[in-house]
C-alpha cells in the first residue's frame, strides 16, 4: 500500500515527492489491512499445507562438536531469513515420529504427531533422497494450535496470492494486500496482475450472436473447433470448453446457461 500510494503521489509531483513535506492520507486503516495481510497469508498456508511436500531448502554439514554447533546453524540460516511467522530452522535429528531442529534464536524444538504429517514423505525410508529430513536439513516451521500452540513442519508457498476490499458506497479502498510477502516480491498482484478472463468474455460473444440474428432458440453445435494460424493471423487456436467435453447441438439459452 504504501508503495502504491508512493507512485502516484511521484506521478503527480516528480523528485518534488521527496523535499515538499507532503502528507499523504489514505482510505485504507491500519488494522483493517493488517486483518486483511493475515487472512490472504492464512489462506496461501492453509492451501500450501494440502501440496506435495518439496522437500528442505538446502542440505548443511553440522559440526560434531556441540560447541561449533550454534555458529553453523546461525551461518546456515543467515542465508535462509525468516518470512514473518515462517521461521528456518536446522534439523539436529530426525525420525518418523519425532524431528528435532534449531531455530535462529539458538533454541531448539521438537516437532511430533500433527506437526510432522505436512512432510510426512520426507520422513519415510522409501522416500525420495532429494527431499529426505535428515541432519542438517534446513526447513520452515510454523507455529500454529491456537489455545494449545505447537510447532510443525511447512514450505514457502509457490502460489500467489492478492486482496482487495472496496467500499461500494464511495469507492474507496478499505486494504490492499498485493502478495503473501512483499519483502520477498515487490509484485503487486492487486494492481499489476493481468487476470485470466475465464467467462468473463462470453456475454461479449453471446451479445454479439444477438446482434447477428440469433435467438435464444436457435441451435447451435457444442462441437470441437480449430482455426488455422492464417486464419487467426498468429497461433493456431482451439478453443474448448473447461470440462474439456462437448454435448453437441443445443438452444443458445441452454449453451449460455450452462457456459459453452
Amino acid at each position: 500500500v504504501a508503495e502504491q500510494a508512493r507512485q502516484m503521489i511521484f506521478g503527480q509531483y516528480g523528485e518534488e515527492t521527496y523535499s515538499r513535506g507532503l502528507n499523504v492520507y489514505l482510505t485504507i486503516r491500519a488494522e483493517e489491512q493488517m486483518s486483511a495481510y493475515r487472512a490472504l497469508r492464512r489462506g496461501i498456508m492453509d492451501y500450501e499445507r494440502r501440496q506435495v511436500y518439496r522437500g528442505p531448502e538446502a542440505y548443511v554439514d553440522l559440526p560434531a562438536d556441540p560447541a561449533d554447533l550454534d555458529t553453523r546453524v546461525a551461518e546456515a540460516l543467515s542465508d535462509h531469513p525468516a518470512n514473518d511467522e515462517l521461521l528456518p530452522a536446522v534439523v539436529l535429528s530426525a525420525d518418523p515420529k519425532k524431528v528435532v531442529a534449531a531455530l535462529q534464536s539458538g533454541d531448539s524444538i521438537e516437532i511430533t504427531g500433527e506437526g510432522l504429517k505436512p512432510a510426512a514423505s520426507g520422513l519415510t525410508d522409501r522416500g525420495n533422497p532429494k527431499t529426505r529430513l535428515r541432519r542438517g536439513a534446513v526447513i520452515r516451521v510454523l507455529q500454529t494450535g491456537g489455545n494449545k500452540p505447537f510447532w510443525t513442519i511447512t514450505q514457502l508457498p509457490e502460489v500467489e496470492g492478492a486482496f482487495v476490499s472496496l467500499d461500494p458506497r464511495n469507492g474507496n479502498l478499505r486494504a490492499m494486500v498485493g502478495g503473501f510477502d512483499y519483502a520477498k516480491n515487490k509484485f503487486n498482484h492487486v494492481t499489476q496482475a493481468w487476470r485470466q478472463p475465464g467467462s468473463a468474455f462470453k456475454p461479449f460473444i453471446y451479445s454479439a450472436a444477438l446482434e447477428k440474428g440469433f435467438t435464444p432458440s436457435t441451435v447451435v453445435n457444442d462441437g470441437p473447433l480449430f482455426f488455422d494460424a492464417s486464419t487467426t493471423g498468429s497461433q493456431p487456436w482451439e478453443p474448448k470448453n473447461y470440462d474439456g467435453t462437448f454435448e453437441g447441438p443445443m438452444p443458445l439459452r441452454r449453451a449460455l446457461a450452462r457456459s459453452k
